[in-house]
């Protein structure tokens, strides 16, 4: 758990503590021309990623070694070995979500977005954006081919990019896929040559349950008027990965169960607490380690950014207990504390 403050309230939040990609490639080998040519993926390894903090997207990459050339027999140079362009496309084949993006999916057919891209020799450093299912003669541009892992021209990238805002409203679980990655060796006279296989690349990312609170501000009851009771609140913002359900409760100290009191160093003013979600027409009242479930969190870490909130606390202290009460400043400190659903 990591334990954090807004001003005079603190917070327990648990943030997400993994995720995990995962890349196997084969090599490939075909023939045309009655010459032998060959493509083939080498030092392709599994692809990791760090722990997400909550912030940020998460991702991916390898860097290995292509080989693109054709062997021509009865010539000597490079052993006959003459380096071929080859060009690269994707293919999500049931892993495209509704706007045509490469997706992962989970157990219950949930999908989470994500963006593969390629760099290679002839992509100027910069990485281009594979989209789902696209034959079209240069999609990467044409690449140049190389002989040996060693030459310059062999070295070429991977990688998986999921944005920060795709995995805060995503559902906690795993989510993977299998994206099929074909290749085309040109010819001399431009003509593409298709692979014998292609190669295959699974991906699986795991979420686990998230929930923080946010927006905390402190409470200001003011002055009592000698009369009425003083009725404050403040609104906050709950966020709940994929719009998940929360619980929460609140206590007057640190511990479990301690009691509502707000004091002036000798003299104490019991106070009452109550919770809500947008969903409820009002507050519900609360006792002290009193959990309130079924409450909806936002998919978004701000609910949606500026000052949006989805929760409200609500703190009141009673005219009969400020009336016998000895005159001066009172203090307090409200914990609250939630948990996902």
């Amino acid at each position: 758990m990591i334990v954090g403050s807004g001003n005079d309230k603190q917070v327990n939040r648990v943030i997400i503590n993994s995720a995990f990609l995962a890349a196997t490639w084969p090599m490939f080998v075909w023939a045309h021309h009655n010459d032998e040519s060959t493509l083939e993926i080498r030092r392709a390894d599994p692809i990791y990623i760090a722990a997400w903090n909550g912030s940020g997207g998460l991702t991916g990459e390898d860097d290995y070694c292509i080989r693109s050339f054709e062997r021509i027999r009865g010539h000597g140079s490079q052993n006959g070995r003459y380096p071929r362009d080859y060009d690269v496309a994707a293919y999500g084949d049931s892993y495209i979500d509704g706007d045509g993006d490469f997706a992962l999916e989970n157990g219950s057919g949930e999908q989470l977005k994500v963006s593969l891209s390629w760099r290679g020799n002839s992509t100027g450093g910069s990485f281009v954006t594979l989209r789902p299912n696209e034959t079209s003669g240069d999609v990467t541009s044409r690449q140049n081919g190389a002989v040996r892992c060693n030459d310059s021209d062999a070295a070429a990238t991977i990688r998986i990019d999921i944005s920060a805002a795709t995995l805060a409203s995503a559902s906690a679980g795993t989510y993977a896929a299998t994206f099929r990655i074909d290749a085309w060796q040109f010819d001399d006279d431009g003509s593409r040559y298709p692979s014998s296989g292609p190669i295959y690349q699974s991906f699986t990312v795991t979420l686990p349950e998230l929930v923080q609170i946010t927006n905390l501000d402190n409470i200001d009851l003011g002055s009592f008027d000698g009369v009425s009771d003083i009725i404050e609140g403040d609104d906050i913002c709950i966020f709940r990965n994929g719009f998940g359900n929360f619980r929460i409760k609140a206590n007057g100290g640190p511990g479990d169960g301690d009691p509502f009191l707000l004091s002036n160093g000798t003299s104490q003013i019991p106070y009452q607490v109550a919770l809500k979600d947008d969903s409820m027409p009002d507050p519900i009242s609360v006792t002290e380690a009193q959990w309130l479930g079924g409450l909806m969190g936002h998919g978004s870490k701000d609910c949606g950014g500026g000052n949006n909130t989805n929760a409200s606390v609500q703190v009141t202290t009673l005219a009969s207990d400020m009336a016998t009460a000895t005159s001066g400043s009172y203090l307090g400190t409200l914990y609250l504390t939630v948990e996902p659903e």
